[in-house]
């Protein structure tokens, strides 16, 4: 194998490799997604959804700005600062630390 050859190989085969790992990727993240948004379902929700209020007024203060996320959890914000308790935020944030160790050599 002459070594364009085998240099467009190498390319290739990391191609395939990251297409593999984007497609387990984005197939865990579409999996976390459902399992958080049944949490909306559950008969303790409202539970949650108050214990993710009272941890955005602790962290940001009583003069945060909260609104409730589309797809379940809050958002708050106060002088600049952003904190995200959504429930897809607390998936994407799960996905992401998980794609990270599957990373390390």
């Amino acid at each position: 194998m002459t070594q364009p050859n085998a240099t467009r190989a190498r390319r290739e085969a990391r191609a395939t490799v990251l297409a593999a790992h984007r497609e387990g990727y984005e197939t865990l993240r579409a999996a976390a997604y459902e399992a958080v948004l049944r949490l909306r379902d559950d008969p303790r929700y409202p539970q949650l959804h108050e214990a993710l209020t009272l941890a955005a007024r602790r962290t940001l203060g009583r003069g945060a700005r909260l609104r409730d996320a589309p797809d379940g959890g809050v958002v708050a914000e106060r002088a600049g600062r952003r904190l995200d308790l959504s429930l897809t935020g607390f998936a994407d944030r799960a996905v992401d630390a998980c794609a990270a160790l599957l990373d390390q050599p």
